[in-house]
């Protein structure tokens, strides 16, 4: 896991949101059937689910509904990753 900077609260509360987040985002990639010019922005999303700054994850992924933002915002690659995330989930 990437050691995350900022307060010690943040840490905290950072690292349960990204362990989540990683994990819902991560499984949803491996599992989806991707074009190669989707690809960029698959590997995009991956370099975001690295990113060490606490307030990242707090203020981008504070909710399920704030991932479903952040992958629609993606464009066609991550309403992909957001169906597999759904099907996964029962959403």
């Amino acid at each position: 896991m990437t050691m995350l900077i900022g307060t010690e609260k943040q840490i905290n509360w950072a690292a349960e949101i990204m362990e989540r987040v990683t994990s819902q985002i991560n499984t949803a990639i491996e599992t989806t059937e991707f074009s190669e010019k989707n690809i960029v922005k698959v590997n995009e999303i991956k370099i975001d689910m690295q990113n060490n700054q606490a307030v990242f994850w707090i203020n981008t992924f504070k909710t399920d509904n704030d991932m479903f933002e952040y992958l629609n915002d993606k464009g066609v690659t991550g309403r992909k990753i957001a169906k597999t995330i759904n099907e996964n989930n029962g959403f």
